[in-house]
């Protein structure tokens, strides 16, 4: 894997341009983008191991809860995780993105000097075989539970579409952990530069407004746009 500074949009699609084969048959392309260097590279639920270990009864709390937006536990489907993970639901899912722009956006997202944590961004390339892609169907998740696989469909679900988003699936029965050979190249943003990465992402209308569909996120774009 190859790991590389690039504090432009300039310089980060230099870097794309290189190191992304657009023709290639074999693989897809996806990015991740997180604000901080020392993100785990692992869904939510196998972060804690309290959470893994009430993985059904998680599931079966939320969908008796709200039985009108979730098939039954029985008959889950990877919408039904896909609508958990957007909801703050712990699963086997992390997010993942078609467009290295918007995963630009969230590795620019700027932190405080007093943060503990390395305060770097960082966007992550993968390289997966199609071999290893799923499409989203009632069995697709009993298909792959011996795998990391990445699921890519339309989910019904705005905030998805808009980040093109996809996510990669860890099965129950396979490794916690994404093959390192799927990791092409990491792209770190310094946090001194992440407020000029937003700025030129911006003119892309690639904005918190745009990104997040929901009306509460419009407030940080109007003190961006007002507040000078």
């Amino acid at each position: 894997m190859i790991t590389v500074n690039s504090n432009t949009l300039q310089s980060f699609c230099m870097y794309l341009k290189k190191y992304c084969e657009t023709d290639n048959d074999e693989f897809i392309f996806c990015f991740r983008g997180h604000k901080s260097t020392s993100f785990e590279y692992k869904p939510t639920i196998l972060r804690k191991d309290s959470f893994l270990k009430h993985e059904k009864e998680i599931q079966k709390d939320v969908i008796n809860r709200y039985p009108d937006k979730f098939n039954s536990f029985e008959n889950m489907t990877a919408e039904d995780l896909a609508l958990m993970q957007h909801y703050g639901i712990p699963t086997r899912f992390l997010d993942i993105t078609f467009n290295p722009f918007v995963a630009l956006f969230f590795a620019s997202e700027h932190l405080e000097k007093s943060s503990k944590i390395d305060i770097a961004g960082e966007v992550a390339v993968f390289k997966i075989p199609k071999d290893k892609v799923a499409y989203s169907q009632k069995n697709t998740l009993e298909n792959r539970k011996e795998e990391v696989c990445l699921i890519k469909t339309a989910f019904d679900n705005p905030r998805i579409r808009i980040q093109n988003g996809g996510f990669l699936y860890f099965g129950n029965s396979g490794p916690e952990k994404i093959p390192e050979e799927w990791f092409l190249l990491k792209i770190k943003i310094q946090n001194s530069k992440k407020k000029s990465v937003r700025e030129e992402l911006a003119i892309m209308n690639i904005t918190e407004s745009t990104i997040y569909p929901e009306l509460e996120h419009f407030r940080s774009e109007i003190e961006r746009l007002y507040s000078k």
